[in-house]
């Protein structure tokens, strides 16, 4: 099958927000606000419809949120004026622009999960490098999933990298991050078949 995940998010890019928009993440906010302190620097890796950007800025966090679809920039753009001048495209894997330990956290919420496995390790790569020394990395990928295919691909032609609690430990472990926890999410579209895997990673001090 063709891997058509960011086509997909190009094209339905009105409705995936319209869907994302109307999801519970008050746990997300919740992790995220107690584990970083007021003005944090933060990146937001695919940021879809910028709904999480858009509350964590308002929490008084300074984000900057990415993603790799045009069309869903221009959603967040149209959502959440409020992210004028903090969106840009970066479509992963790959190096990014900005400097060294320049963040003092890196969230991916729903996203590695859409990469083949090098794709996910160069990612890892990046975020460590992006990291300060102390910085923290959250992230959430797919636990549970009974659509995905033989080939790693849903229905639609999204691809879906399904790896274990212990494979994500691994490759995180493998990019020198070191784990603080992980926890098991229902899913906040109310999907009773998709369950979520949240971790949170550290960057050592140096």
């Amino acid at each position: 099958m063709i891997d058509r995940t960011l086509l997909h998010y190009d094209q339905e890019a009105e409705n995936i927000s319209s869907r994302y928009e109307n999801a519970d993440m008050s746990w997300l906010y919740e992790i995220i606000t107690r584990t970083f302190p007021a003005e944090s620097r933060l990146l937001e890796l695919g940021c879809g419809s910028g709904r999480d950007a858009g509350i964590l800025l308002r929490s008084g966090l300074d984000i900057i949120a990415t993603d790799g679809s045009p069309a869903m920039l221009e959603q967040a753009a149209a959502l959440h004026p409020e992210l004028k001048d903090r969106l840009l495209q970066y479509e992963l894997p790959g190096q990014s622009d900005f400097d060294a330990c320049s963040f003092d956290g890196i969230l991916a919420i729903a996203v590695l999960m859409h990469l083949k496995l090098g794709g996910i390790k160069d990612t890892l790569k990046e975020v460590f490098r992006l990291l300060k020394p102390g910085g923290r990395f959250f992230f959430s990928v797919p636990d549970k999933r009974p659509d995905i295919d033989e080939c790693s691909f849903d229905t639609i032609g999204r691809r879906f990298s399904m790896l274990s609690s212990e494979e994500w430990e691994e490759l995180c472990c493998a990019a020198g991050l070191v784990k603080l926890y992980a926890v098991r999410n229902d899913d906040s579209l109310g999907r009773e078949q998709v369950a979520w895997l949240s971790f949170l990673f550290k960057k050592p001090e140096e």
